[in-house]
């Protein structure tokens, strides 16, 4: 951008110039025969004035420098000074000048003189940080005034205001600790706020310990850091550019132990427990695994509490509080460049980040890229990520201005399918009113003619109310792991996995673990209390004396769906019906079977969710169209929040029997589901027979003939939404790995 303005303008122009003499001289003296280009010199020149930059790698600091540095080389010129703009610190741990006056006013109270003058110490630390920033580094000399500069005159300046904002930063690192009575003796030490700005050499006990807790945790403070982005009227940066961690912020066994076990991930759970128990025999590893637990923690902790735009569904993503912590630190007008998990626009937890952003920000453009051709090569094949652009300037609201417009493309394999305009989908923001209103999430499009079909989709029925459909998790592997039992034997229970199934089969997959019916109630027993007494609306005191009412999910039939299922699969979707006496790990959601009421005469009674309910569920969900619905928004996990912004119908019984369409794929569901490839299943599930009293020889046992009902249930879902056959035909192109698994049946359907 600069070197295009270099034509018209003149103060660019004589930067360059000045800056070609010294070097012209820098060359002569060292009988050098070479002669940069403007672009050349403008970077360079630049480069002390425009480029800043923080990570919590060190390593990855001195490599940023050390490209800066050959990026902008010239021959025969010295090395610039830059260490003051590419640093080293947590840039989500960190505090405001304003943050200390706020805790001045609010906790110490205090008329400080300190605090007063905290202002003027400021504008007097960015006023040497120009001067700094002003200095070329053309020659060697400039070099050492600026080295001379940031020694003598800056880094005094810059480590009290920086031990300053580390106090506030303290309070909240210890809070998150729960060191709550040590915080308050830290911020009630006699001339705290006095001591934080005190240039002697001799240092309190509470200022060891501030600095202790900056040394740690790494506080890094932007203001302080980098002044001159901050100066007056302009309230930081105008462009900032980043790939931020992709890393949940919780701790977890699967990211520790791999380090020293490398296939931990993929042993049993016995086998884990194992290595786990070895491993920490060793005392620097014991140290090192209960100092990752704690410190991920505590961080954690410090990242909700700093970070309003973050609480929502599902753990803590380092992702999104990067784009948090970074909108507020553009200038008005100025942008976030980043590339990042596609999931910011789709998912659960990104809710209140995302709705901030239509409300304050304008998106320019959105692509998102699968990874099929490793763009990425350290990063799943399948995972997904984008390139986006945020401006922090809200969309215009005056009455006869055209609604903002976000330039989109999704499953980019490559960045040159951006060069092809029929790969871009204008998406508006009252398209992602209209098609989620209350996650404000857009939907994945193929291209502009998927639109009218989700218009029409969305238009026909509301999106699915838990009130029709509820579904949760049972067990979690390793939270319950205590309760798997290795080896089958009479009387234990399967639990199931989302591997074990598929569309209408719960015999996928062989278990892996059974359960204990005794022990799985016993643990199960106080989260029925809780949802009797949510069911009843009744305090949980009140609850006990029910507990004989108590039921148990096991007891009933259930549908359950395959959480890790990506959009990129054969399907996405995949629901089935599983069995009484059963249990579930955390990779699969089942629905609630049933819930809680008192009779007349005061007696807990329970209502279960009618099997004609679930079997049309089952078909609905199992067809086409909804898995073509539920693509627009899932990539790699489903749960039950998607489930829920799905348009479809919630009929009652008697208008699933009246219904011809409804009964018709209930039907379906039910002989689809008794057709899987084992003996078992009829015993399984015969008790539904008499629904629609259908016998052993009705079960359609060849392939042909199960994919005969699949297409059926597939064309009436179809119909129900109003799906065209051209339509239904342009749903089907996005299912590339089922036409090349099972053309047959792609076939069949169109």
């Amino acid at each position: 951008m600069a070197l295009a303005r270099l034509d018209t303008d003149t103060v660019l122009q004589e930067l360059v110039s000045q800056e070609r003499s010294k070097i012209s001289k820098q060359l002569k003296f060292l009988n050098l025969a070479y002669e940069p280009e403007d672009a050349q010199i403008l970077k360079r020149a630049l480069l002390k004035r425009c480029i800043f930059g923080v990570d919590l790698n060190p390593f990855a600091v001195e490599l940023a420098r050390l490209s800066l540095w050959m990026d902008s080389f010239i021959f025969g010129t010295p090395l610039s000074f830059i260490e003051h703009h590419v640093q080293h610190g947590n840039s989500l741990m960190g505090a405001s000048v304003q943050d200390f006056i706020n805790f001045n006013a609010t906790e110490a109270s205090q008329d400080d003189l300190f605090v007063e003058n905290l202002g003027a110490r400021f504008d007097d630390l960015r006023s040497v940080m120009q001067s700094l920033d002003a200095m070329r580094d053309t020659t060697a000399e400039e070099v050492e005034q600026s080295k001379a500069l940031w020694k003598n005159d800056i880094a005094p300046k810059l480590n009290l205001l920086s031990r300053a904002l580390s106090f506030v930063c303290t309070g909240r690192a210890m809070q998150a600790e729960g060191k709550f009575k040590e915080w308050e003796a830290l911020k009630k030490t006699p001339n705290i706020l006095s001591q934080l700005f005190d240039e002697s050499t001799k240092k309190s006990a509470a200022l060891k310990q501030v600095e202790a807790y900056a040394a740690r945790y790494h506080f890094f403070h932007f203001e302080v850091a980098f002044p001159e982005a901050f100066a007056g009227g302009k309230r930081g940066f105008d462009i900032i550019v980043g790939n931020p961690p992709w890393d949940k912020t919780k701790f977890a066994d699967t990211d520790f132990f791999p380090q020293y076990h490398s296939n931990y991930r993929s042993l049993k759970n016995t086998e884990k427990a194992a290595v786990q128990k070895r491993l920490l025999l060793s005392p620097h590893i014991a140290e090192a695994y209960e100092a990752a637990q704690r410190d991920m923690a505590v961080a954690d902790d410090y990242y909700t509490a700093a970070s309003p735009l973050n609480k929502g569904a599902g753990d803590g993503n380092l992702f999104r509080l990067f784009v948090e912590r970074n909108l507020g630190l553009l200038v008005h007008g100025g942008n976030l460049s980043y590339v990042l998990p596609s999931a910011l626009m789709f998912e659960e937890g990104s809710t209140i980040l995302r709705k901030h952003i239509f409300r304050h920000c304008q998106i320019p453009f959105f692509y998102s890229f699968e990874n099929r051709n490793s763009l990425f090569s350290g990063v799943d094949s399948r995972y997904k990520f984008a390139l986006m652009q945020i401006v922090n300037t809200p969309p215009s609201t005056e009455a006869g201005q055209p609604d903002a417009v976000i330039d989109t493309a999704f499953y980019v394999l490559d960045p040159t399918e951006l060069d092809r305009p029929e790969r871009h989908v204008p998406y508006s923001l009252a398209t992602v009113k209209a098609l989620s209103p209350e996650h404000c999430a857009l939907m994945e499009l193929r291209d502009g003619s998927d639109l009218p079909i989700l218009k029409k989709c969305y238009a026909a029925f509301p999106a699915l109310s838990e009130s029709w459909l509820n579904f949760r998790r049972e067990l979690h592997m390793t939270d319950d792991k205590d309760l798997f039992v290795e080896q089958a034997a009479t009387g234990l229970l399967p639990l199931y996995e989302g591997k074990m199934i598929w569309q209408y089969s719960h015999v996928f997959d062989t278990p892996q673990y059974w359960l204990n019916a005794d022990a799985f109630d016993k643990r199960m027993h106080s989260k029925e209390l809780h949802r009797m007494a949510q069911d009843l609306g009744v305090p949980k005191t009140e609850i006990a004396k029910h507990s004989d009412a108590v039921r148990y999910d096991r007891e009933f039939m259930r549908i359950g769906f395959r959480t890790v299922a990506r959009d990129t699969d054969e399907r996405t979707l995949i629901f089935s019906l599983l069995p009484k006496n059963s249990g579930s790990g955390h990779s699969m959601f089942l629905n609630t079977p049933k819930t809680y009421a008192l009779n007349a005469e005061g007696h807990v009674i329970v209502q279960a969710v009618s099997p004609l309910r679930l079997l049309f569920a089952l078909a609905w969900f199992n067809s086409v169209p909804m898995d073509w619905l539920a693509r627009q928004m899932i990539q790699i996990n489903v749960s039950q929040t998607y489930l829920y912004r799905l348009p479809m119908p919630q009929p009652t019984d008697e208008e699933i029997r009246s219904n011809p369409a409804y009964a018709q794929l209930a039907k379906n569901a039910l002989l689809l589901t008794l057709a899987a490839p084992s003996p078992q299943v009829w015993n399984d599930f015969c008790e539904l027979a008499p629904l629609f009293n259908v016998h052993k020889k009705d079960v359609p046992m060849t392939a042909k003939a199960q994919d005969v009902l699949r297409a059926e249930n597939d064309q009436l879902v179809a119909k129900a939404y109003g799906i065209t056959p051209s339509e239904l035909a342009h749903m089907l192109a996005s299912f590339k790995v089922m036409a090349n698994k099972r053309p047959e049946y792609v076939a069949l359907l169109e």
